[in-house]
């Protein structure tokens, strides 16, 4: 019965535990070489804007979408060289997408969104995806450029990708006339098709803008494609590719020596009110990585070692993000053809802006499956402290839980999880959690001022955290859930660490079923979809309305077959100011 019941624990809590170490070095035949393209639903922003986006992760050999990779990180950097937002971006079959805000304070001036995987950074960064944007600031005067200035000059950019016209796929974007009024339902009409004209089944990627410049296009039919043929390392890589999932990396240095700390158990915890724990060992020099389950948004992350000596090292964690090199220290001077389209974005922004106030809040949406689930699973049983006379944690133990024996005289107390059978874990120790981190100095677990636990969870079984085996698990739940009631050992960190940029959807009006709200509505995008797909025959229709703001407007339509076919199409139409 023991050997039964140690073999379940141990196949599902390798199920459920991400925190593996991975190798240091893969062989070249299992590498994928990769390049990313962007697209963003307009060239050109104002402060405060959102600027929407979609990454294309092609292998850069075969030139079709890659499904290596799992994490791409997307970077804003400034003209100078630094870098004012950095995402993480989940990638499925080669695409992802997302938006990112852009502050209010930002100067203006080109930015550079820049996109890339962990394995493309061990290559030359030629392979990166780039994208030159304009952002203006309406609190700052726009310097415009002479007509015969041509070094400073500077024009958004968004490099495009040629695609052989054998593997050329056509987009054709069809609505009914060229002109609508002002919040009228345009119905829009996307058909893909082969060189012969035949439909075929397509993912788009859909923009409705102000217009910009022509030329700007994320996939440009030329003749040839320039394949990656060059062999790749067989060396050990400095970067390992997150073809499962996203990393977190780090090194234990002993202290002194400054030497990689071999054979260190090294404990990773988020902490919160839904306990996630992981644990690894060092390679031999020194070296840890984890695995982590789909997360979302900016978390804190707890790391520590456990040993049963204060061993003199120092953890650190690996900046996942390139290192940017030095800008353009040139002024802006924006090109005198786009002055006229900022201008027009200019005043649609600040129309927005002074009703931003009446405005329903963005949206989001995670498909975050650890967020109520704990790595242990459902707790034995469950004690809330304000259903008892509130003892200091050792009497409160000893009293109220039948779960735990209180073992040791007054000071020196230590608990322990009661089994109904005698087994092998018998001398082995819980594991203390206090908000989902591990306390392995029980005198500290237990002198945590009891006043702030709302409640303590009991796991009874035995449970194998890689590479300990402990009996049961014994966790404190705080009232704030942020396992800031007690102290941490001086060689624990405590970091902010970015995990998957949360979805968020595009705000879509429907003036038919708000034909009295009268609330302003000067958007610069009116409609932004990264994901259309067209049926067997090569169709989709869309349905939009336009907005208050008037003007020229531009269809934006850029896709991709499973087969390697990549195409685009635009189409342009007007917004008139309807005489009431």
């Amino acid at each position: 019965m023991i050997l039964q019941r140690l073999l379940l624990l141990l196949v599902l809590t390798a199920s459920i535990q991400p925190g593996m170490l991975k190798a240091q070095s893969m062989p070249s035949e299992k590498f994928v070489a990769e390049s990313i393209r962007l697209q963003t639903d307009r060239p050109m922003y104002i402060t405060g804007e959102v600027a929407w986006f979609k990454l294309f992760a092609f292998d850069a050999k075969r030139q079709l979408l890659s499904d290596y990779s799992r994490v791409a990180y997307l970077e804003l950097i400034s003209r100078e060289g630094n870098p004012v937002s950095r995402v993480k971006v989940e990638l499925e079959a080669g695409c992802g997408a997302g938006a990112i805000e852009l502050p209010d304070a930002l100067p203006s001036g080109d930015y550079t969104l820049r996109a890339y995987t962990q394995g493309m950074r061990n290559f030359s960064d030629a392979d990166f995806g780039r994208n030159k944007l304009i952002i203006i600031n309406p609190q700052q005067p726009l310097v415009q450029a002479k007509e015969t200035e041509t070094a400073t000059v500077v024009r958004p950019e968004a490099p495009g990708m040629e695609v052989s016209a054998g593997n050329w796929l056509q987009v054709n974007s069809t609505i009914a006339k060229n002109s609508y009024g002002q919040r009228e339902l345009v119905t829009l009409e996307i058909t893909t098709t082969d060189g012969q004209g035949k439909g075929v089944p397509a993912e788009v990627s859909l923009s409705i803008a102000r217009k910009s410049m022509p030329g700007i296009s994320l996939f440009n039919q030329g003749t040839s494609v320039a394949a990656n043929t060059a062999p790749l390392r067989s060396v050990d890589l400095i970067y390992q590719p997150e073809n499962m999932g996203m990393d977190l990396e780090g090194k234990v240095v002993n202290e002194s020596t400054r030497e990689g700390a071999a054979g260190v158990e090294v404990i990773l915890a988020f902490p919160g009110k839904t306990s996630l724990v992981y644990g690894t060992l060092t390679d031999a020099n020194g070296r840890f990585s984890f695995l982590l389950p789909k997360l979302f948004g900016l978390r804190q992350v707890v790391v520590q070692i456990h040993s049963e000596e204060m061993l003199p090292v120092v953890i650190e964690l690996d900046d996942p993000f390139q290192a940017n090199e030095p800008g353009n220290t040139e002024p802006f001077r924006l090109d005198p053809e786009w002055v006229p389209i900022a201008n027009e974005l200019l005043v649609n922004a600040q129309l927005k802006e002074a009703y931003r106030n009446f405005e329903a809040p963005p949206v989001f949406t995670t498909k975050d499956d650890f967020e109520n689930l704990p790595f242990f699973g459902q707790p034995d049983v469950q004690y809330k402290l304000d259903d008892y006379t509130r003892f200091p944690l050792p009497e409160f133990f000893f009293e109220v839980v039948n779960e735990v024996w209180v073992k040791g005289k007054y000071g020196q107390e230590r608990v322990e999880v009661t089994h109904t059978e005698q087994d092998l874990f018998d001398e082995l120790p819980p594991l203390l959690l206090v908000d989902g981190v591990p306390v392995f100095d029980q005198s500290v677990f237990l002198k945590i001022n009891n006043k702030l636990i709302a409640s303590t969870e009991i796991v009874i079984d035995p449970f194998w955290l890689n590479p300990s085996y402990y009996k049961g698990i014994i966790q404190l739940t705080s009232f704030e859930g942020d396992a800031r009631c007690f102290k941490l050992p001086e060689n624990a960190i405590r970091r902010s660490f970015l995990t998957f940029l949360p979805q968020r959807e595009f705000s879509r009006t429907d003036y038919s079923a708000a034909s009295d709200d009268r609330l302003p509505d000067f958007l610069n995008t009116l409609y932004w979809d990264p994901s259309v797909k067209t049926d067997d025959e090569g169709k989709a229709v869309i349905q939009f309305y336009t907005s208050d703001a008037t003007g020229d407007f531009e269809i934006r339509v850029e896709g991709f077959t499973q087969d390697g076919k990549m195409g685009a199409g635009s189409t342009q139409f007007e917004v008139v100011r309807e005489d009431n």
